[in-house]
């Protein structure tokens, strides 16, 4: 399966998405792709934390010199987690900005048998890039934050996927990645307020909320691992949880199937 992570929205919580989503299912013992398209590289920046020469690494081995190519095969590189691989990004991905977004699709499909699933980490525009991750996707997340922006932008890309992607539109899913649940019994809180008027717009919203906690903000920079038996943080048990939720329906599983939940990542 080949999952698109997509939003207009910068500081949605995207990127942070793809890894917790892969660092979970890779604990699950499937093979991952990722293909990082955002050229502020925070995805290839997690992944090759520690690496000997990873720098040089991912300057010979990227996504830009893959479409130069027309073949992703040799640009593949292993990753500082078990079962992940990536694809580098690289900040020449710009100069291919008029690319033909189809492109991508045609190569990826190459490599495609060889992982469980492949998760494309797009850049927060409606570029070609992002196009091209949503075209050759079979499921496109979105992540969302309850606010003007977040629904401006939501709303946007809603008329450009229908514009320009419509086959891709029936498989495109919202999922919140802040959600607070202290305000849920709160009918008059302005993110219940929010949620209605998202709801009243849009259909393809996923039953699954990831909480807003610190630790997903600084699960990127610190270098630790969700527990899903935690007794010293609530928000890696609740982030562990929602992760696996995600997993299991990905995979086809009752979100709440716990025997399939991974419990550290």
């Amino acid at each position: 399966m080949i999952i698109s992570i997509s939003s207009m929205k910068g500081g949605c919580g995207k990127s942070t998405t793809t890894i917790l989503l892969a660092n979970c299912l890779a604990a699950r013992g499937k093979s991952i792709l990722i293909v990082d398209f955002d050229t502020h590289n925070s995805v290839t920046n997690y992944y090759t934390t520690g690496i000997q020469s990873a720098q040089e690494t991912c300057m010979e081995h990227n996504l830009f010199i893959a479409l130069n190519k027309n073949d992703c095969t040799n640009e593949i590189i292993q990753t500082n987690v078990k079962g992940i691989k990536l694809i580098p990004s690289s900040v020449r991905l710009d100069d291919l900005r008029a690319i033909e977004y189809r492109r991508f699709s045609k190569i990826i499909k190459v490599v495609e048998d060889n992982f469980d699933f492949i998760i494309l980490d797009t850049p927060p525009t409606y570029s070609n890039h992002t196009m091209s991750a949503i075209y050759a996707a079979d499921t496109i997340l979105t992540p969302l934050f309850l606010d003007t922006f977040n629904y401006t932008t939501a709303c946007y890309l809603e008329e450009k996927m229908h514009d320009e992607l419509s086959e891709k539109c029936d498989n495109w899913y919202f999922i919140y990645t802040a959600w607070e649940t202290q305000w849920e019994e709160f009918p008059n809180s302005t993110q219940s307020q929010w949620d209605k008027i998202f709801e009243s717009k849009f259909e393809n919203i996923i039953d699954i909320k990831i909480p807003g906690t610190k630790l997903a903000k600084n699960y990127i920079s610190t270098g630790i691992k969700l527990d899903i038996n935690s007794k010293y943080s609530a928000g890696s048990k609740k982030l562990a949880i929602a992760f696996n939720e995600l997993a299991n329906a990905l995979c086809g599983f009752d979100k709440n199937d716990t025997a399939q939940y991974a419990e550290v990542f």
